[in-house]
């Protein structure tokens, strides 16, 4: 049913996220909360309208507003990363088993998020030896439940 995140795989998701860690420290820098909520809350009204696929590729189009939005901007199908904006490679990755510095589930914690109606988390990315070192805040929400997720952190 899931795909299993080989090491190899995992390997290149923690070297990737290690690189992010200059761009995605919490902070209004990417971002305030609210702006970070209206991201995803456009976004989804894209997907809903254009469909996956066309926002898949906005993701990954340089040109798109979404593609060059501040905060790191994520579609999940499946429960696999569809795309991000800032790091392409992590495209088709089941991050499902992935546990951040307090050992819970990353994606997890975004779909509780999102059921919550759309609502932010607090992750401690792995890969950094300290909470304070690696903060995200991110905020969750469903396209369709329990299927298409988006999540944007700052």
């Amino acid at each position: 049913m899931y795909q299993y995140v080989t090491k190899p795989m995992l390997a290149a998701a923690l070297f990737a996220v290690s690189l992010a860690a200059p761009l995605a420290q919490a902070g209004t820098e990417y971002g305030t909360d609210q702006q970070v909520r209206d991201l995803v809350t456009d976004y989804i009204s894209f997907t809903k309208t254009n469909g996956e696929a066309s926002a898949v590729a906005a993701l990954k189009d340089k040109n798109s507003k979404f593609s060059s939005a501040l905060p790191g901007l994520m579609i999940w199908v499946d429960n696999k990363m569809a795309a991000h904006n800032k790091f392409p490679d992590l495209s088709g990755i089941d991050f499902t088993t992935m546990q951040d510095l307090r050992g819970r589930l990353i994606v997890k914690e975004f779909t509780e998020s999102a059921d919550k109606g759309g609502d932010y988390s607090l992750n401690y990315w792995p890969g950094y030896t300290n909470e304070k070192e690696y903060e995200y805040h991110c905020f969750s929400a469903w396209v369709q439940k329990p299927r298409v997720m988006v999540t944007a952190c700052r």
